[in-house]
């Protein structure tokens, strides 16, 4: 047992200086799409969606009421498995003081998404999408999934396969509607969404 709990502790810990070290290379370099055949699809996203963080600022207004945490919302069944909360935890392991802890928050339909900071909506809501754009409409939640037409729905990042690869198109006008300020180097390597 002591043995399984030191693999995982430096499993988390390799995890986390990569993950680190590599994250600007991520939104930086086109290599980094990972080949969907080498790594699970979920897990590639689950990478994004705690990457994103970093090259999306939210208005200060956001985490007033928050405890300065930033909540990364998983609405429907959950497709990560463990990926999300083993990547959120290397992150506030060695994220700096000024840097926002994230917290993954799993939600069913029907749950509050107010506290969301991002809201990831799974394939399991997508006869619900719409209604769950309209609630976040106006307020700074950056809203993420894999359902198609997404971004052409009212969502802001959409995943999808080109060439085994996983890819998002990003739409800015519609993070910029809701004051997220995406950065540069996150629409450099974006499909970007007219």
């Amino acid at each position: 047992m002591r043995s399984h709990s030191l693999l995982t502790k430096k499993w988390i810990q390799h995890l986390a200086i990569l993950g680190m070290s590599s994250l600007l290379c991520i939104f930086t370099a086109n290599v980094i799409h990972a080949d969907i055949t080498a790594f699970k699809e979920y897990h590639i996203k689950a990478r994004y969606i705690n990457g994103f963080t970093a090259f999306i600022k939210w208005p200060d207004e956001a985490f007033k009421e928050h405890d300065g945490f930033m909540y990364l919302c998983v609405l429907g069944d959950n497709p990560f498995d463990e990926a999300l909360d083993v990547l959120v935890q290397a992150y506030n392991k060695h994220v700096e003081k000024h840097v926002h802890q994230q917290e993954v928050v799993y939600l069913q339909r029907g749950d509050d998404i107010d506290a969301c900071h991002l809201l990831y909506i799974t394939d399991s809501e997508e006869s619900y999408v719409y209604q769950v754009l309209m609630q976040v409409k106006g307020k700074p939640v950056l809203t993420v999934s894999s359902i198609d037409d997404f971004t052409d729905s009212g969502g802001m990042i959409q995943f999808h396969i080109k060439k085994s690869r996983v890819r998002f198109w990003v739409n800015p006008k519609t993070l910029r509607d809701e004051k997220l300020i995406p950065g540069a180097n996150l629409l450099q390597v974006a499909d970007l969404v007219e």
